[in-house]
């Protein structure tokens, strides 16, 4: 999806790129459709794509799953 403002963003960063594409689709029928990024770039972080899409959506969510580093805190 493209960034669309006023939206929802999920980074997955690992293995959850599957369950974040599900919530996606169940967030889409219920009239909110997210961006989706895998976040494969998470070292070195791609500040550009994290910083456009904190720019433009109400909502940033990141999802990991035993990453070390704390890729949450790097977004931030």
């Amino acid at each position: 999806s493209g960034a669309q403002t006023g939206g929802i963003a999920i980074l997955s960063l690992g293995p959850r790129l599957g369950a974040c594409l599900q919530a996606a689709d169940m967030l889409a029928a219920r009239g909110l459709p997210p961006t989706v990024v895998d976040a494969r770039f998470a070292k070195p972080i791609d500040t550009a794509l994290v910083e456009n899409l904190a720019r433009n959506h109400a909502v940033l969510i990141t999802i990991e799953e035993g990453s070390e580093g704390g890729f949450a805190t790097q977004v931030c």
